[in-house]
């Protein structure tokens, strides 16, 4: 005999019905939350007298015959088993359900528990390093915004690494190249009334002699051994940055190539925003124009100016001109820092040989906060 109960929410009648089906008060409270046939087989007096007595505490009920269940809850014992699990199909009772209802066994319960609490765990991890990564971010950018603030001069450290010891000759011409790259800097800088005397200043801290010379990824590698490569890359160009000076706003790495004079292979990359920088040039070579231009940009690029030059190398219109106001607009007369080109022409032109060629633009200038955007 099963007992047909209507819903109510009545402390006393949860304790009638937890003594007579061994349930916890709890348990037999969510049993009578709701009209049903509560899930216990009991004696025909048993049911009268627990009929009696829930009436007394303002429930309903009558006994009805339902076909007897020999299937008891795995979780639940005194209750029988009518419902199969919505994963696993083993019988449970009413007791063993989700939060929307659905039945679920112990077994599967603690399984999806388990899976929730995994979940959260890796979602925990996940927004701790997000944390980390938003702090470490917002700490990067507002010390890119104080680089590019111009209330004082920024430091730039140069170390020179080669495979060969470097000549005193080519190390005596970098530091006076060094010096002429500060004046040209100071010049723009009061083109654009910078109001700062010397916008940047450069140290040649020292020379390191490497097995290999640091290289950027070839552009035919897969994006994920780009990516490796890049992260490498970044590494070593702060393993070489040690050897210089300990505190400086921007390292740059001058890797020079050994070969003979005028092997004029100059090129380099710069990270976006970031603060290392590295530069291709010759071993032998003391004429610096292009390494000083190539020092340059990598310099602007490191305080976020953006490259001025499409995929074939040529200016982009108007950004990669030093002067787009210009009438006629070609020929140029300078080359823009982050083209590296003399426009004598639409998609045309030629490399600048000295410093004095190269200019920095208004939109480069825009990039690097020396004019604020209108």
């Amino acid at each position: 005999m099963r007992l047909k109960v209507e819903a109510t929410r009545s402390t006393p009648a949860a304790l009638a019905v937890a003594r007579a089906l061994g349930l916890s008060k709890a348990d037999a409270a969510v049993l009578i939350s709701r009209d049903r046939v509560l899930p216990a087989e009991l004696p025909l007096a048993k049911a009268q007298a627990l009929v009696a007595e829930l009436l007394g505490f303002g429930c309903r009920s009558e006994p009805v015959e339902v076909p007897q269940s020999l299937a008891r809850c795995g979780s639940h014992p005194p209750l029988t088993a009518d419902a199969p699990c919505a994963t696993c199909q083993t019988l449970v009772c009413p007791l063993c359900a989700t939060e929307g209802g659905e039945p679920r066994c112990g077994v599967c319960a603690a399984r999806e528990r388990t899976r929730v609490r995994r979940k959260r765990a890796r979602v925990a991890v996940l927004l701790v390093c997000l944390a980390a990564v938003g702090v470490w971010a917002l700490r990067t950018v507002r010390g890119r915004e104080a680089r590019t603030s111009w209330d004082r001069t920024l430091t730039v450290d140069v170390v020179l690494v080669a495979t060969e010891p470097v000549d005193p000759r080519v190390r005596e011409a970098w530091r006076d190249g060094l010096s002429e790259l500060e004046r040209w800097f100071a010049d723009e800088g009061a083109r654009y009334h910078l109001g700062l005397a010397a916008p940047v200043r450069f140290t040649l801290s020292g020379t390191r002699r490497v097995a290999a010379l640091p290289e950027p990824p070839d552009a035919s590698e897969s994006w994920l051994d780009a990516q490796r490569k890049s992260w490498a890359l970044h590494q070593g160009l702060v393993a070489l940055a040690e050897a210089g000076a300990a505190r400086a706003d921007v390292h740059v790495v001058v890797a020079l190539a050994s070969g003979g004079a005028g092997a004029r292979l100059v090129e380099g990359i710069g990270e976006g925003g970031g603060s290392y920088g590295l530069v291709h040039g010759a071993a032998a070579e003391t004429e610096l124009g292009l390494e000083l231009a190539a020092l340059a940009h990598e310099v602007l690029h490191c305080l976020g100016a953006k490259d001025r030059y499409d995929e074939d190398g040529h200016a982009v219109d108007p950004g990669g001109l030093a002067e787009p106001e210009q009438v006629p607009r070609y020929p140029q007369r300078y080359a823009e820092v982050m083209c590296g080109e003399v426009p004598d022409g639409p998609r045309q032109g030629h490399v600048p040989t000295q410093l004095s060629e190269v200019r920095v633009g208004p939109l480069t200038a825009r990039d690097v906060r020396w004019v604020t955007p209108p």
